[in-house]
C-alpha cells in the first residue's frame, strides 16, 4: 500500500533509475536485527544506504497504545520473523532527506514571512544544528491572519519575536502521529506540554530533513504571556 500511495511519476522516476532505486531501498535496512522491544524514543539506526540515520520514535496515542514511529513513518506490524533479522512494516515509503530545517524554509515561498522573521530575531542557526528538532512553520497566510499593525509591532519587537518564534521549536523528532488527529486539530497528545496551539491545525504533515521535521500549521501560535488575534 506504501508504494501505491507514490505519485506515479516517482514510481516510473525511480524503476528507471536503479541507482536511485537502490539508495532508498538500503535506506530501508539497518544492518543489525532491531526488534521493536529494543527500540526507544531518540534512537537513531545507521542504515546500508546513507549517511542519514533513521530516528525511532516511540510515543503514546490519547488511549495509550504505543506507537512507533520511524522518520515519522508508522510501523504497523512489528516484528515479522526471519531466519536472518527482523522486518518491520511501515505505512510509507522513506527517503533520504538532503537539507535541513533551514534550508527547507528558506526554500520555499510559502514560509517567506517566517523566514524573515527568524533571521531577525537571529534564530535560522537554530534550524542548521544537529536537531532533532520540529518546527511548526506557519505559513505566510497564517502570518497575515494577524491584523497588520499587530504583525508589525511583533516584527518591531525583538524580544516579543523571539519569544514567539522560539515557542514553534520543539527540541524533539515529533510526527503528525505524535501531535495531530485525523482531521488535522492539535491533541496536546503530552497533557503537561506548554505548548497551546490555539486553534492551529496541520496543513502538511512530517517533511523530513536531516536534522528534525517540519510541521506546517494554518496559524501562529501565542506562547504564554502574549496576547494577538489571529
Amino acid at each position: 500500500q506504501a508504494i501505491q500511495d507514490l505519485p506515479e511519476e516517482t514510481v516510473k522516476a525511480l524503476t528507471s533509475d536503479p541507482a536511485a532505486l537502490a539508495e532508498i531501498l538500503q535506506y530501508h535496512v539497518v544492518p543489525k536485527a532491531a526488534f521493536a522491544k529494543d527500540l526507544s524514543n531518540g534512537d537513531m539506526l545507521p542504515t546500508l544506504g546513507s549517511s542519514n540515520k533513521l530516528h525511532i520514535s516511540v510515543k503514546q496515542d490519547w488511549f495509550f497504545r504505543t506507537m512507533v514511529n520511524v522518520q515519522c513513518a508508522r510501523v504497523v506490524d512489528a516484528d515479522k520473523g526471519g531466519c536472518n533479522g527482523v522486518v518491520h512494516v511501515i505505512n510509507k515509503v522513506m527517503v533520504p532527506p538532503t537539507q535541513t530545517l533551514a534550508d527547507l524554509v528558506e526554500g520555499n515561498e510559502t514560509f517567506s514571512i517566517l523566514a524573515k522573521a527568524l533571521r531577525q530575531a537571529d534564530l535560522m542557526t537554530v534550524l542548521q544544528g544537529e536537531g532533532p528538532i520540529t518546527i511548526f512553520a506557519p505559513t505566510n497566510e497564517a502570518f497575515k491572519r494577524i491584523p497588520d499593525d499587530t504583525l508589525d509591532n511583533l516584527l518591531g519587537n525583538t524580544e516579543a519575536l523571539v519569544k514567539t518564534l522560539k515557542h514553534h521549536v520543539l527540541e524533539d523528532f515529533a510526527c503528525c502521529d505524535s501531535c495531530f488527529s485525523r482531521h488535522g486539530k492539535f491533541r496536546q497528545l503530552l497533557r503537561r506540554s506548554r505548548y497551546n496551539m490555539n486553534g492551529a491545525s496541520v496543513a502538511s504533515c512530517d517533511t523530513i530533513a536531516t536534522n528534525g521535521v517540519v510541521q506546517v500549521i494554518d496559524r501562529v501560535l501565542r506562547p504564554p504571556g502574549l496576547h494577538f488575534d489571529n
